[in-house]
């Protein structure tokens, strides 16, 4: 069986070896699924193969590139990507394995094409709209991305708490939900859901005692960015076209070091310093 998951304007074919491996995974993407023909195949399509690796055990993590074609191994899966064939494989022990495998791969294929393409950035890190305005809320691991996630239940709307898109491909830059959710979330946060807002802030964050909402220029923001995206930029041919992105998207969308104690509180704080309180129309469906 074949499904094809629509994310950020790109399309991917996932083939497993039976339907026991695809059909959890048409579950779990409901929304994100495209019809298969849904248009020819072209540079923003992609072929991602499952294999069955039964006795895979797990390993150190790597990670290699031989000119267009990566490598690597996570845990108990093992696999390479072709960034000039558009195609990839990936492998699992069982079927219950299959998002982790498939998740790993789409992840970094958006992270190295959207750039490349001119769609826009895949950054690490919670989208929140608050007041219908799309806060990309990035950071390492443990910088509180889904510690503001948490915080958002009843105050803001949470797309995800680990990978957004800024996308930059419309005259207004916009905040796309992806399918992918942080491993150890709760599973009553994770909801995944095929929506954008507008783009109001990027927030670099950063825990802190108070509240505290600093500007950056677009040179201080693009540095901050390549910190906490650094895998992105580790392929010399995609370094160039992230960061003319990034330069674009510092340009057209105001970046900040958000400093923040772990209330509630950060949600009136962000809507008055930010002035968020005439919103633009409530985020819609991609």
């Amino acid at each position: 069986m074949t499904l094809v998951v629509g994310v950020a304007g790109m399309r991917f074919w996932l083939e497993g070896p039976s339907t026991a491996w695809t059909e959890p995974l048409a579950s779990r993407y409901g929304e994100f699924l495209s019809p298969a023909e849904n248009g020819p195949a072209d540079e923003a399509t992609w072929r991602v193969r499952i294999s069955a690796q039964p006795d895979a055990e797990s390993a150190a993590p790597w990670i290699a590139h031989e000119g267009p074609l990566t490598r690597f191994a996570i845990g108990p899966h093992r696999g390479w990507i072709d960034l000039d064939g558009r195609r990839a494989e990936v492998s699992a022990p069982a079927p219950e394995w299959s998002a982790s495998a498939v998740e790993r791969v789409m992840a970094y294929i958006l992270m190295q094409a959207l750039p490349r393409l001119g769609y826009g950035l895949l950054l690490h890190g919670a989208a929140i709209v608050l007041h219908g305005h799309g806060l990309a809320c990035c950071g390492p691991s443990g910088a509180g991305k889904t510690t503001l996630a948490r915080l958002a239940q009843g105050c803001a709307d949470v797309f995800t708490d680990e990978n957004l898109v800024a996308w930059l491909a419309d005259p207004q830059p916009a905040l796309l939900s992806t399918p992918f959710w942080g491993a150890s979330t709760p599973p009553d946060l994770v909801q995944r859901a095929n929506r954008r807002a507008p783009l109001r802030a990027v927030l670099l964050l950063e825990h802190a005692m108070a509240f505290e909402l600093a500007p950056l220029d677009p040179g201080q923001a693009v540095l901050a960015l390549l910190g906490t995206e650094k895998v992105a930029v580790e392929r010399v041919d995609s370094a160039d076209a992230w960061l003319r992105m990034a330069e674009q998207l510092a340009t057209r969308v105001p970046v900040y070091t958000l400093r923040f104690a772990p209330t509630p509180a950060v949600w009136p704080f962000l809507t008055e310093r930010l002035a968020l309180a005439a919103a633009p129309p409530q985020p819609d469906r991609t």
